[in-house]
């Protein structure tokens, strides 16, 4: 597991002519970004909100760096990406309190992700880690996958709405995955091969266990932060 901070200077063959394409950053946010990653010898561009779906469809060998917490469209391109073989690689920088973000991102195939108050110099670090094929995770979620891998991996922790820590059981969480990427409980059920009704009963335990009121406030946790 690669640390954005680990002196990623020296760039891996081949991706100094590749183009970072940043989606969603204000112009000065990806200004200091472009500068930092071209002292490291990457060429980048920037993107507007919303055209992740389109950058990563039609530059499928990108890397992109996408501003801010993904939305569920952004998670089935990922999601979509990553499953294609030579796909696209995805680096989020966004907020890692609660760290539901963050493991749902990265759940979703996300090469990395960084805190949003990460420094420029942070982020062209972490892009050059992920050009070399490392993954870039905060510590807080590498140290809650290492806690869930050390349990055999009979649940996982994830921060609540209200700032409760919630242990969720490995169905449960695969079904808030697909629940953040706007996925019916239709869909759901045919993906896990479970009925229906058995999706709604995990769905009304996520909604007990993470303080949430209904399910778009389940699937946007914690409602009102980006």
């Amino acid at each position: 597991m690669g640390n954005a901070g680990d002196g990623a200077g020296d760039v891996a063959g081949g991706m100094a002519t590749q183009t970072v394409l940043i989606v969603g950053a204000d112009d000065d946010r990806a200004m200091s970004w472009v500068g930092a990653m071209r002292s490291r010898g990457l060429l980048a561009e920037c993107r507007p909100a919303g055209s992740l779906e389109v950058v990563l469809t039609t530059d499928p060998g990108a890397l992109a760096v996408l501003d801010g917490i993904p939305e569920p469209a952004d998670l089935r391109s990922i999601a979509a990406a990553t499953a294609a073989r030579g796909g696209a690689a995805v680096l989020v920088i966004g907020p890692i309190e609660p760290n539901v973000h963050a493991m749902v991102t990265i759940a979703t195939g996300a090469a990395g992700y960084l805190a949003s108050c990460s420094s420029p110099a942070t982020v062209a670090d972490a892009v050059a880690a992920v050009a070399r094929g490392e993954a870039v995770l905060p510590r807080t979620v590498a140290v809650t996958l290492v806690r869930h891998l050390r349990c055999g991996g009979r649940g996982l922790d994830i921060i609540g709405r209200d700032g409760r820590r919630a242990t969720l059981t490995g169905r449960e969480w695969e079904v808030l995955v697909l629940l953040r990427r706007g996925m019916t409980t239709m869909q759901i059920a045919r993906q896990l091969f479970v009925s229906p009704g058995t999706i709604r009963s995990h769905v009304a335990s996520l909604l007990h266990k993470l303080g949430a009121t209904d399910r778009a406030a389940l699937v946007g946790l914690p409602p009102g932060e980006a």
